[in-house]
């Protein structure tokens, strides 16, 4: 299977690093489910730092998909005790026109959305 994730470069903006990428929607997608303070949401479609080139995520920049479709709005996923900044984000894909979240097993792997992620 290829990577939902294509990098297109990372970049150093002051103190931190912020990589561009064409992140392409999973082939079944799992709605996001809240989670209760401290616990962060489940579900999602789910990328680390590592498939967008960073170490940690600060920031998640996102915008509507390649066909005008879906947005796509991203969440950090709480760290463990004691580490400083996330190593992963949850995406949640909704529907542009109605602002619903798109239904679980909904095949997104045709959608592509240019997002930036901040971090170090």
């Amino acid at each position: 299977m290829a990577s939902p994730v294509k990098l297109n470069g990372v970049f150093g903006i002051g103190d931190r690093m912020m990589s561009i990428c064409d992140v392409t929607g999973p082939a079944s997608y799992t709605q996001i489910t809240p989670g209760v303070p401290p616990a962060g949401p489940t579900g999602g479609q789910v990328l680390s730092a590592q498939n967008v080139g960073l170490k940690v995520i600060e920031l998640v920049i996102c915008g509507l998909d390649n066909s005008g479709t879906y947005t796509v709005d991203g969440t950090r996923i709480p760290v463990a005790q004691g580490a400083e900044f996330p190593n992963s984000v949850a995406l949640i894909w909704v529907t542009a026109a109605s602002g619903a979240q798109v239904s679980g097993a909904t095949n997104l792997s045709t959608f592509t959305t240019r997002m930036a992620f901040i971090g170090r």
